[in-house]
Formats: C-alpha cells, structure tokens, sequence
C-alpha cells in the first residue's frame, strides 16, 4: 500500500535552519543530549532559506538575511564575516525539524556565487541575499572533449566515474567504491550499445546528462519512440549510507504501474480539500499527444540514405520529424527528445505545507484529483523531477515538480 506524502513522518512542520560562515552561526537550534533538552540560540538575522533540487543539476539555495543595526552594533559586521572566507567563500547549511531536534533534516556545504544587499537608512536595516550552490559546482568549472563511439552510455558513465581525472568521486563521495555502486545499483545497467555523438567542450555534468538521454533499454526497438526513458538525480547521503552525495540512474518505463519496487507515495488533491496540498497546476501539453497522433497519418520519410566508403547505399531509419539537420539521422537523443514529447506529455505543480523529508528525487507519487469527489482525468503516476524547500517568517513548504508517467487506473 503507498504511504501517505503528507504524513507526519514525511512532512517536517517546525524546521529550523541555521547557516555557518567561516567560524560565525546565523539562526537557531535545540537539540537532545543525555536525555536533556538543549536550545542554543544563535543571532537571528535569517529571514528565509530557499532550496532547489533538480535532476542531474547543481543544486542551488538562496538566503535572506536582515541585519537590524543598533546603537551599539557594528554596521559592517556581516561584511566581515562574508570577508572572512574569502578564500573558500564556503559556508554550511543545516535545517531540521524543531520538534525532533536531535535529527538533522540536512546539513550541507555550498560555495557563495553572489552577495548583494539593500541598506535602509531610514529603518537602520540592511537585507543581505546570499545566492550559493553546491560544491558540485567545482565540476561545471571545465570542459572536456569526447570523441563519438559506439557503447553502453551506462558503462561510458562507470568509465567517468573510474577516472580521476575527472573529479567525479572527489564531489560524489558516495560513489568512490565502485562495487557498493555497482551493488546497489545506482546505475542502471540495462540498456544496450548505442552510437555516442561527439560532444567537444562540455563540462562533465553535462556530458553524464547527455549519455543519459542516449541510454536505450535492452528491450526497446531501435525504430520508433522508446517504452522507457532514463532519468537520473542527485542525492544528499542524509543517512550515511554511502559515505556522501551520490548520484542515481534510472528507468522510468511509460505507462508504469504503481505496485513498483521504488518507493511510491500517494496524496489527494482537490476541491474541497482539507489536506496540506495548497495547489497542485498542470502543464497540459496534449497537443503534442494530437501532434504524434495527426503525424503518423501523414507519408513522410522514414529513412535516410548514404554512400559508405565501399560506394554501397546505406539505408538509416531517421524519421524526419526526429533528424538532425545537419546528419540527416535520428540520434538517441533526438528519440529522448520525442519520447518525452508523446510519451510522458503531463507535467505538474504540486506545493504543500510543511518539509518533505529530503532525498525524493525520482520517487514515485500517485496523485488523486478531485473536483467535489469527483476524479479529475488528471490524476495517475508521476515522478518527482524537482524539489523546492522554503522556510520563512510566513511558514514551510515544498514545491514538487511532476511528470505523469501512467494514467489513473480508473481510467484505463
């Protein structure tokens, strides 16, 4: 039976957030030792704390600081501390739930990107925002060139991960001992040897998104749209058990089933409702579904033709509303590019209130929508594609953004 994504062990109703810049602490917290109930208090200039988390992607957090100045405070002390790891501009952020103070909801490193402020002379206030990413970040910095072959986009991506040069093992900690990833499976090994575009100049992130979007299942026809698609996402090892971050490749197979072996989650949504879902908007591209549809009706070519180095014709299924321009073929990636297109067209907002607990990316969520217990067609199984946290003097919530992978049953 699919757990509940409000309930109480998922959700965190009163979080605290506190962040660390060099050797000052901004925020509050409490916390249990020896059976005692400790609260440190440290200032309390934060005013909200915002977390993005996206598949494959650099995550990226934003904070708002206010500095109420007195008499008796020095104005330029925030400026100080930000000076004061000027050489690593790193700081940690931490934030957990206020009632269950001895569990750390997250604690992480990041790099400051930008600073900027806005001084108030009148009130004797300045804001501070202080944009920051993770220190995965340090990955995006170079570039590299891959010559094409013809390979497992998955064992490509072992490759990468074997080679120190690359520096994927320093940042994904987690993933330094190959046989425990290779063990849990946090590749995907099931798809089968494809041909890889040469790709010049390109930082190591995206190059492993773009192998990705080449992965084809075993069982996939090489011709026509895909029955799977590959997805993968960045974790935060919360529970240590990898030993740090790590990343995760997965299939998604279209028209999925919730009784599935990841984790599945389920949630109600609707009017009226007296949950904890405060919206939930769709982005409803079933034009693309009509397009497909309309398409195949239409004669248009579905092969293209070139001379090998013999002088033989060599016929090449590339149908022409997939090729490139510039090779006349259907890449992988351009089959990704439609199969998302036809196959997964529904995507959605879902916001509710309070925490979710961290590491969801890629779980699986079956959403009920209601209109006066009515089911709206809307409803079915989606993955979560992207996590936004706030915190703020107005309240806790998380934003999820979806992918409709199935339909609802009941409309099956």
């Amino acid at each position: 039976m699919a757990n509940s994504l409000v309930s109480t062990q998922n959700r965190v109703e009163s979080p605290f957030m506190i962040v660390k810049i060099g050797d000052y602490t901004f925020g509050h917290c409490a916390r249990k030792e020896d059976r005692k109930k400790l609260k440190v208090t440290y200032p309390n200039y934060m005013e909200s704390l915002s977390i993005v988390k996206v598949n494959g992607a650099v995550n990226t957090y934003t904070i708002s600081m206010v500095y109420a100045i007195t008499e008796t405070d020095d104005p330029n002390m925030i400026e100080r501390v930000i000076s004061s790891v000027a050489s690593t501009r790193m700081l940690t952020l931490s934030y957990g739930d206020w009632e269950s103070p001895s569990f750390i909801y997250k604690e992480e490193q990041a790099i400051i990107t930008n600073v900027a402020s806005n001084v108030d002379f009148n009130s004797a206030k300045i804001q501070y925002t202080i944009k920051c990413t993770s220190t995965s970040l340090a990955l995006k910095a170079g570039t590299f060139s891959f010559n094409a072959r013809k390979a497992k986009p998955s064992s490509v991506i072992v490759e990468l991960l074997n080679n120190q040069s690359y520096g994927l093992t320093t940042i994904f900690s987690g993933m330094s001992n190959m046989s425990k990833v290779m063990l849990k499976n946090l590749i995907a090994m099931d798809d089968k040897e494809v041909s890889i575009g040469a790709k010049p100049s390109i930082n190591i992130l995206d190059y492993i998104g773009y192998l990705v979007s080449c992965m084809v299942n075993i069982n996939d026809s090489s011709q026509g749209l895909k029955k799977s698609n590959y997805y993968w996402a960045v974790y935060d090892d919360v529970s240590n058990e990898y030993g740090g971050s790590y990343f995760k490749v997965l299939r998604v197979d279209a028209q999925a089933k919730h009784n599935l072996t990841y984790n599945t989650y389920e949630v109600d949504v609707g009017y009226p409702s007296g949950s904890y879902v405060t919206n939930f908007t769709i982005n409803n591209n079933e034009a693309w579904a009509i397009l497909y549809n309309y398409s195949s009706k239409i004669n248009m070519p579905q092969y293209s033709y070139s001379i090998d180095d013999s002088g033989s014709i060599v016929e090449t299924y590339s149908p022409s509303i997939t090729n490139s321009s510039q090779t006349l073929t259907t890449s992988e990636a351009n089959r990704t590019w439609w199969t998302q297109m036809t196959q997964f067209p529904l995507t959605a907002k879902l916001t509710i209130k309070g925490l979710l607990r961290p590491a969801i990316l890629m779980s699986y969520v079956k959403v009920n929508a209601y209109f006066y217990g009515h089911k709206h067609v809307s409803s079915g199984l989606y993955i979560i594609t992207k996590q936004e946290d706030r915190i703020d003097n107005s309240g806790y919530k998380t934003t999820l953004t979806l992918t409709r992978i199935s339909g609802d049953e009941d409309y099956a």
